[in-house]
């Protein structure tokens, strides 16, 4: 059992990322991130992945052009092979969980 409240308080300011399972096949992170800040164009050739929006506001920027926004309590998912990056989009800090395969290669672009 892990409390993500009491998580979130004991990390501090962003940026960080806590991961919250690492098991045989799994990962779930919580990653906080400045406005501006995120994950550069990559994808996950094998896996798919998929985020909860605990906080604050992100976006979803894929190849072809299209942008998802996610906001506190959304959840996005993209399937295997997607190319995307995401910036937190918010005034303030944002916190996503993100869920995938237990160390998923990352190809970026």
């Amino acid at each position: 059992k892990r409390n993500i409240n009491e998580i979130i308080e004991k990390m501090g300011k962003a940026p960080w990322c806590h991961f919250l399972f690492y098991t045989a096949t799994d990962q779930t992170a919580l990653i906080c991130q400045q406005p501006g800040e995120g994950a550069r164009k990559h994808a996950h050739y094998t896996h798919d992945e998929w985020w909860l929006v605990i906080d604050g506001t992100f976006e979803w920027r894929l190849e072809d052009g299209t942008k998802t926004v996610g906001n506190k309590g959304d959840l996005v998912f993209l399937p295997r092979g997607t190319i995307h990056h995401i910036v937190c989009t918010s005034k303030e800090p944002g916190i996503r969980l993100a869920c995938g395969a237990r160390d998923m290669e990352h190809f970026y672009f």
